[in-house]
């Protein structure tokens, strides 16, 4: 109940005005305060999306901020600040390094205690609605507010130690750049083309080398998008989990990750119609290439659910991941689309089933 109740509450922050923010914000909050994580990639998250809400300039600084937070080059990084702003990309970057970016941290830190103070008013308020006799649901309450108390404590360090990692990036992404970018010179960055492109592209328009093979990144992240939307649109996903994996209650921790039906069936066929089916090493090799999997992590078998109702289930996009993670919203390597909702159970339920058993020999 009390996720529920601060799920509702955020999007009647002053703060928070856009779709995108409350999404994000509600899925922060949830890893932060029930999940109790306390990781660098989690605070990043946060400290992103509430320098987002700047006036003015939070876009600018939410495209450029992730871009050197994954060590983008500046060339990449002039082409999100293209997309913003015409003006000399090099001198801004300069001054974001001399000292602006300690105080968008600390406006960014304001907006952070904001939301967590608004938050603990209103669910204060609400504890003052819940009858004495749900002693449960007051200690659940009061256990939620003791840890939005313990978030908020650490806000001011966690954001100065962020901005002081961004600070180092941006200028070693400054320094690698050469005497050309660093007088001023933007050429190459700034054509029409280039302006065009969305922000999230000009993060992912980096070239990979796979078989030898440059593969633009940016219209496999666009075609990926295309297919989550469609996922969203008919409410259905798919996941693929180790056998063993069944010994526990619910896949994932902090959370499922499901793709679509067309990611995995595109390299072990068609995954409707039958309960079990045998594929080769090489074959389960490519599914784990493909989604981003670490080699052998399949087993000696997996298997392949169904999730329904997947919007009513907190969609999002992965903040982390393992080492071939791609990023926040790159979804899979393979081209698959990549969602997180809440953990599914290994039992069949109304929401998951069961389509087969894969056997690895």
């Amino acid at each position: 109940m009390t996720q529920i109740a601060t799920n509702a509450v955020i999007t009647a922050i002053p703060v928070v005005d856009q779709v995108a923010d409350v999404r994000d914000i509600v899925a922060i909050v949830k890893q932060m305060v029930w999940e109790k994580r306390n990781d660098i990639a989690t605070w990043f998250a946060l400290f992103i999306t509430v320098i987002g809400l700047i006036p003015t300039v939070g876009s600018l600084l939410k495209g450029v901020l992730k871009a050197i937070w994954h060590g983008a080059k500046l060339g990449e990084i002039l082409k999100i600040f293209n997309y913003f702003k015409k003006s000399n990309g090099v001198k801004w970057l300069k001054e974001l390094r001399a000292g602006k970016l300690k105080h968008y941290a600390q406006q960014a830190a304001e907006n952070a205690h904001k939301l967590f103070d608004a938050l603990s008013e209103k669910l204060t308020q609400l504890k003052a609605h819940v009858p004495k006799a749900m002693s449960d649901t007051h200690k659940a309450l009061d256990d939620t507010l003791t840890r939005l108390g313990e978030i908020k404590g650490q806000i001011n360090s966690k954001f100065a130690e962020i901005a002081e990692s961004l600070k180092q990036k941006l200028g070693k992404s400054l320094d690698e750049a050469g005497d050309e970018f660093n007088h001023g010179t933007t050429k190459a960055i700034s054509t029409r083309q280039q302006v065009m492109k969305r922000p999230e592209d000009d993060v992912v328009s980096v070239y990979r080398k796979k078989n030898g093979v440059k593969t633009n990144l940016s219209e496999q992240v666009f075609q990926a998008r295309l297919r989550q939307e469609l996922m969203l649109k008919e409410n259905v996903g798919f996941n693929l989990s180790p056998t063993i994996w069944d010994d526990y209650p619910t896949i994932g921790r902090n959370g499922t990750y499901i793709s679509d039906n067309k990611g995995i069936s595109d390299i072990i066929g068609d995954i409707h119609g039958q309960s079990e089916l045998t594929i080769s090493k090489d074959m389960a090799h490519q599914l784990e290439e493909s989604f981003g999997l670490e080699t052998g992590s399949l087993g000696k078998s997996f298997k392949i659910r169904k999730i329904e109702n997947i919007t009513e289930q907190m969609p999002r996009s992965p903040l982390e991941g393992n080492q071939l993670f791609l990023g926040p919203g790159r979804h899979l390597p393979g081209g698959a689309p990549e969602i997180v909702i809440n953990s599914i159970s290994t039992i069949d339920t109304d929401k998951v089933t069961t389509l087969m058993e894969v056997i690895i020999k």
